[in-house]
């Protein structure tokens, strides 16, 4: 029962399922002391390059510095967590204004100038590390796999910052801005992290360009022409992790997550 794993303090309450997420399960977690905000992490974590241990250490980084919220208890064997509950979470906010723009790029700035954490995120390897958890590997796959690895062979090195590596509409809330889900975070490439925003966020190209010189003007370094090349590695990073979820899983919507990151590496690759 999930509530007998918990600590007893966090006990006896109520626990309401919240809608949204797409591997966890999450509740709203009502006490007579407040609110708070407990995960059930997914059994696939192991299988999509999820490390607990460095989560929970980079989670407490980033609250250390009011980026996170408050962490009172994570069980990393499990993925059990509990954090305080993001104050504004249920409201939402317009990102694609320029107002939106800039705070966003205000916040992901606020990560990448965060104390450098040891644990490193390698997009090469883990493209690898995905492409070997797939059996059905298709054509435009492992065309797209190809693409991405000689795009990363070909960038020059950059200096590597702290990154959250799934910033979304999900994962970011309240006021000030927070986030959660520091389940990829880890020293890494600051074009990665804007690129996989301008995924999660569905920015046109207008938008792109806004969120970069918003970026920029704040002190980051990243070019245009790095994260053109980025947008891509993240497609393919995302095509690669829908798959590996549908395989394992069998569920439809991530069959159709897989279907539609496809045709978005295909229109690239043509």
């Amino acid at each position: 029962m999930l509530e007998s794993s918990l600590p007893p303090r966090f006990r006896g309450g109520q626990l309401i399922p919240l809608i949204g997420g797409m591997t966890n399960q999450s509740y709203r977690l009502q006490l007579e002391s407040g609110r708070y905000f407990l995960r059930v992490g997914t059994p696939m974590a192991a299988r999509v390059g999820i490390k607990r241990r460095h989560e929970m250490a980079l989670h407490l980084q980033a609250s250390r510095a009011g980026l996170a919220p408050a962490l009172h208890f994570m069980d990393v064997e499990r993925g059990l967590m509990i954090t305080d509950w993001v104050t504004g979470a249920e409201q939402t906010a317009d990102w694609h204004t320029t107002a939106g723009l800039q705070r966003l790029a205000a916040v992901l700035h606020q990560v990448h100038t965060l104390p450098v954490p040891s644990c490193h995120l390698d997009l090469s390897a883990h493209l690898y590390f995905y492409l070997a958890r797939i059996c059905l590997r298709d054509g435009l796959l492992k065309q797209a796999f190809a693409r991405a690895q000689q795009l990363l062979a070909a960038l020059p090195p950059a200096p590597a910052v702290f990154c959250h590596n799934d910033v979304s509409p999900l994962n970011l809330f309240g006021a000030p801005l927070q986030l959660v889900d520091w389940e990829y975070a880890g020293a890494g490439d600051a074009a990665f992290d804007l690129a996989c925003a301008c995924h999660a966020f569905a920015l046109d190209g207008g938008q792109q360009l806004q969120l970069l010189t918003a970026y920029q003007a704040k002190g980051g370094v990243c070019s245009g022409e790095r994260l053109d090349v980025m947008r891509q590695v993240a497609d393919v990073v995302a095509l690669l992790w829908a798959r590996v979820f549908a395989e394992n899983t069998g569920l439809a919507h991530y069959d159709t997550l897989y279907q539609q990151q496809r045709q978005r590496c295909q229109e690239w690759l043509s």
